[in-house]
């Protein structure tokens, strides 16, 4: 397993989908870089990894436990 995996990550503000089934990995020592456009859902997802938007499906793991429902 990786060190940090997103697997198929959905997630809403009201009625507006943030994030609609993203996924990544990232092993210890990487980089990553959330690209694109305004209103993607960069910051949505640094939000979800963060305990900071809950999710409506999918799960985050970081080093081998399950972080999705953590409190930030």
């Amino acid at each position: 397993m990786a060190f940090l995996d997103v697997k198929k990550i959905v997630a809403v503000y009201g009625a507006s989908v943030a994030i609609n089934g993203a996924s990544f990995q990232a092993e210890k020592g990487e980089r990553v870089a959330l690209l694109g456009a305004n209103g993607a859902g960069k910051s949505s997802v640094v939000n979800a990894l963060s305990g900071l938007l809950p999710l409506r499906s999918g799960e985050i793991w970081f080093k081998g436990g399950r972080l999705d429902g953590t409190p930030p």
